[in-house]
């Protein structure tokens, strides 16, 4: 909801964008209940309508009627105590039960796989829902067929497809949405349509930008306001042509950029707030000429990370959880075949269409991921679940370099030993002789 004010003065303003911000922020927050976000945002609200009853006093309508809109949000968030709705507690039970089977009609794969990720994350489920009833009505088709063993009919990939082929409309994408959206013998990328399904539902992550300059640090500034400068993405992206394939790597790129700008040494990204749910897509496309998939596995991609408190803004210290990846096989992303590799309760599945099968060791396909999905959790991360996660390596690698330096210093105190022997062997021979 856009607020509209009467007082030019007041429109004009600063304060104007601010109230709007905070008014999305309290919003987004009661949907994916996030109580301590939304009453610190409210707070703030309130010293903000309070700084605008003092500057512009004249503004009488603007200033009721932002009272009124404290006061209800003041409701809403009172009113958080409760559960978040159905859809959500149906999600939360969903995660515990086997994926659900979809039957594929055509080339949709990848929308299959859209439901599959949206399904395997409650709280993007619940965003969806609250705020688009066609995608609610296709998240409860998926959740129906798990409670109830069947198969999910092949109307739904068509019925998203054409659901994103209007997303994309509203995003002046017609071309697009034409050529691929509504065909249904084309495969599609499923990154973009994602994306845009996470836009319409209001979920999104805020980066404020902290520039390091000879040793000095400073934030970027929105000129017209003067405050911190927010940029939103609707995913962290894992850039795969700066050549490295480890994970942690990859996502430290993501956050600390070394800029162009000869002044300035590096930039770091930072969330405002660490989000509950963290949607990572590997960016598996370079140009060389013209575009081309990048098929190279990402080594020691966790099951449980944590994410380092210098990339958010208050320093929180939250460690996540990896619920379930898409995965492409082919080779460009508009073609091939996607599947999707999703964990419920502890046992992870594969799910190709209507096939779904137990996987005792989810590695292999974890490294082929395209877009993962993390949740906040409070798991801690310790060796064991390091081990787990692809990092084995590391510890086996630690323990053969324990070894080979037990056996060197072993063999050394051997030779000196021997040495000893042989020289006091010498001595004794040389006094006999004499």
């Amino acid at each position: 909801m856009i607020i509209k004010f009467q007082n030019s003065g007041l429109r004009s303003s600063h304060f104007g964008e601010t109230i709007q911000v905070k008014h999305q922020l309290i919003e987004d927050a009661i949907v994916i209940h996030k109580p301590d976000t939304a009453q610190r945002e409210l707070t703030l609200l309130q010293e903000t309508i309070a700084n605008v009853s003092a500057i512009f006093p004249n503004a009488t309508h603007d200033i009721r009627a932002l009272e009124n809109l404290q006061n209800k949000l003041l409701e809403d968030v009172a009113n958080m105590s409760g559960p978040i709705g159905n859809v959500t507690h149906s999600a939360k039970t969903m995660k515990e039960l086997p994926p659900a089977r979809i039957h594929r009609n055509a080339n949709n794969c990848g929308l299959n796989t859209i439901g599959q990720f949206l399904a395997g994350a409650p709280t993007i489920a619940s965003m969806c829902s609250n705020r688009d009833p066609e995608l609610k009505k296709l998240i409860q088709m998926i959740y129906s067929a798990q409670e109830t063993g069947n198969t999910v009919s092949n109307n739904f990939g068509t019925t998203l497809r054409k659901k994103i082929g209007m997303l994309l409309k509203d995003k002046d994408l017609i071309e697009w949405a034409q050529d691929q959206s509504y065909s249904d013998n084309t495969q599609i990328d499923i990154l973009i349509p994602l994306q845009h399904i996470l836009e319409k539902a209001g979920f999104k992550y805020s980066f404020i930008q902290e520039r390091e300059e000879k040793g000095k640090k400073s934030f970027l500034l929105d000129d017209n306001t003067g405050e911190k400068r927010l940029q939103t993405e609707f995913s962290v992206d894992l850039d795969l042509t700066n050549g490295s394939r480890d994970f942690q790597e990859l996502l430290d790129a993501f956050f600390i950029q070394m800029p162009e700008e000869a002044h300035l040494d590096k930039k770091i990204y930072k969330f405002t707030e660490a989000p509950q749910d963290l949607v990572i897509a590997a960016r598996r496309f370079g140009y060389v000429g013209e575009q081309h998939k990048i098929s190279d596995s990402i080594q020691n991609v966790p099951e449980v990370f944590k994410l380092q408190p210098a990339y958010t803004q208050y320093g929180q210290d939250v460690n996540y959880e990896l619920t379930g990846c898409a995965i492409h096989e082919g080779k460009g992303l508009v073609g091939g075949h996607y599947t999707y590799l999703r964990k419920s309760g502890n046992t992870w599945y594969h799910i190709d269409d209507a096939t779904v099968t137990e996987v005792k060791d989810p590695r292999l396909l974890i490294e082929k991921g395209y877009i993962y999905h993390f949740q906040k959790t409070e798991a801690p991360v310790s060796s064991f679940s390091k081990m787990q996660n692809g990092g084995e390596n590391e510890l086996i690698t630690d323990v053969i370099w324990t070894l080979q330096k037990t056996s060197q210093i072993a063999w050394w105190v051997f030779q000196t030993l021997f040495s000893y022997i042989l020289d006091s062997n010498k001595s004794l021979e040389a006094k006999k002789d004499s």
